[in-house]
């Protein structure tokens, strides 16, 4: 019984003899082949992927085995609800392939997180796929890292453990939980001799970065939290933050961050933390890396001189389609066209489509929700000084792909600080109960971009900032994650509320009115909640009329 083994969360990830035992060997057979060859590559993995994935009770009945990536479209979508339900109905025995040796789950999901399923087999093979990235970018056998990635159940920091390994590299692991346990990785690290390389979420070294080089940054940051959470007074807070951080030296974590070469990132975009990092690693080369607890790798930043992401052909066969047909596609069954990669043009955009093998649950046709855009269908990078060169599809991820529907899906899905936010456990925080008839979420893109709740009420509110606090207590308990991204939210400046009155939900009712006279369908009438804009100056515009009200 699947259910009944060991707890997979803790058996390492075990390396096959043969695996990497030289990873550069790997480069060329995984990346120097012609566009010949890894069509052929990909239409033998399609070929396995379908005709192995028939034995899940997922799969079974919904798809035959094809072998040529025009015939994609002929198959279904299989999105992460679909794949929950039916494990749930049906129960993991029927739907995984085999026993799973490891179990990750999404780390900031609010709700019940994603859960996926690998066997050893595919832990080394995404673990040597990172490992050839990581090559690529200029990682040297010599180098001391520090990794911070998430513990498990995250992928993040197992995967970063094992790829370490494979390349035989010297690395400081401080894994995350939590938010405290970020201290403890900073007092290990003010131990260490050099950082030749970091890798962490995007968020974590932005604190660490303004840590090093602001000196009253760290204990402020910890002094706001004690007196919040532990309501202790201002002097007893200041005390207490600084025999806290007694053993953290960030003046000595700087120096070495100072001279770091390769500083790895990702769960969400460098872009607002750019200047942050480059103050405090002025020499560091910076990868942001895509992907997910689906696809822990997808694409990276492997080419110094573009802004776009290589996307990663090795294990992934990629499609592109219209988002609009997606989020349809996942109500009412219906087949989606999608673009193959051997057909992508420049300035093509649509929702990132991935098939991919998996010894415990292969994923075929998943919306990844990641609206992208073809930089270039062919993009030439160099593998390293010895003229070595691949060719691979150069895309842009424009945000998710819910952003360009312009109605209320079933749930709606924000990212925030690199972990997200699902429209249901909101609608649970703003019960009408607390006079909250209407509520918007926009997430205001900027260095650094922010967050801003719009909340419409039952009745005009007359003590606002007492409203306000009700509000956040309750979204605090009902939206925020093991990491606690709304909280760091708050002590950052990043997230707000905003209350208008009760009259401007005639704005929402006269947009709903419009969409009916248009013929839309039921479920297209009412507006997004989550919703990003593109600067201060859209958001206000986003919001002038509803705030005049």
């Amino acid at each position: 019984m699947i259910g009944m083994i060991n707890n997979p969360s803790t058996i390492p990830l075990v390396m096959n003899e043969q695996g990497p035992a030289c990873v550069e060997e790997r480069i060329d057979t995984t990346l120097q082949i012609s566009r010949e060859a890894m069509v052929s590559r990909h239409q033998d993995m399609l070929r396995s992927i379908t005709s192995s994935a028939a034995r899940s009770a997922i799969y079974e009945g919904r798809i035959r085995e094809i072998s040529f990536l025009q015939d994609l479209s002929s198959l279904p979508l299989t999105s992460y609800q679909y794949i929950e339900e039916a494990i749930e109905k049906l129960s993991q025995e029927r739907c995984l392939l085999q026993s799973p040796d490891h179990v990750f789950q999404t780390s900031g999901s609010t709700g019940n997180p994603k859960r996926m399923y690998y066997s050893n087999s595919d832990a080394l093979r995404i673990a040597t796929d990172f490992g050839i990235i990581c090559r690529t970018v200029g990682l040297g056998r010599s180098y001391k890292g520090w990794n911070l990635g998430g513990a498990r159940p995250n992928v993040s920091g197992a995967l970063l453990e094992e790829t370490s390994e494979l390349l035989g590299l010297d690395v400081l692991h401080t894994l995350l939980t939590r938010e405290s346990d970020l201290m403890p990785a900073m007092r290990r690290a003010s131990r260490l001799d050099r950082i030749d390389v970091v890798a962490s979420a995007a968020l974590v070294l932005y604190f660490i970065s303004r840590s090093v080089k602001e000196p009253d940054f760290l204990q402020s940051t910890v002094k706001e939290k004690l007196r919040r959470d532990k309501h202790l007074p201002s002097f007893v807070a200041s005390l207490v933050a600084r025999l806290y951080i007694a053993n953290v030296n960030p003046k000595r974590l700087g120096t070495m961050l100072a001279k770091t070469h390769i500083a790895i990132t990702y769960a969400e975009p460098i872009t607002g933390y750019y200047t942050d990092y480059r103050n405090s690693m002025p020499e560091a080369r910076f990868v942001d890396v895509l992907g997910s607890t689906e696809n822990p790798v997808l694409a990276a930043q492997l080419d110094l001189g573009s802004k776009g992401l290589s996307l990663f052909l090795n294990a992934v066969i990629p499609e592109l389609a219209d988002p609009v047909e997606v989020a349809n596609a996942k109500q009412d069954g219906t087949n989606v066209k999608g673009t193959p990669w051997t057909e992508w043009q420049k300035g093509m955009r649509g929702e990132l489509l991935v098939t991919r093998p998996g010894e415990c649950l292969p994923l075929i046709r998943y919306p990844t929700g990641d609206m992208v855009e073809v930089i270039d269908p062919a993009h030439r990078i160099s593998l390293g000084d010895d003229g070595r060169t691949t060719v691979l599809p150069l895309i842009k991820v424009l945000g998710r792909s819910v952003d360009v529907l312009d109605f209320e899906v079933e749930d709606e899905m924000g990212c925030f600080l690199g972990n997200k936010i699902y429209s249901h456990n909101i609608h649970e925080a703003m019960p009408r109960s607390l006079n909250i008839r209407w509520w918007e979420l926009y997430n205001i893109k900027g260095n650094p971009g922010r967050l801003c709740f719009l909340i419409i009420p039952e009745k005009d509110v007359t003590d606002v900032e007492r409203f306000k606090k009700d509000v956040l207590d309750h979204l605090l308990k009902e939206c925020d994650d093991p990491h606690h991204t709304l909280e760091i939210g708050i002590e950052l400046g990043r997230l707000d509320l905003m209350i208008t009155k009760a009259a401007a939900y005639s704005v929402v009712q006269r947009e709903i009115d419009q969409r009916a006279r248009e013929g839309r369908a039921l479920g297209q009438l009412k507006p997004k909640r989550i919703r990003t804009v593109d600067g201060e100056e859209a958001f206000k515009e986003a919001v002038a009329e509803k705030m005049q009200q």
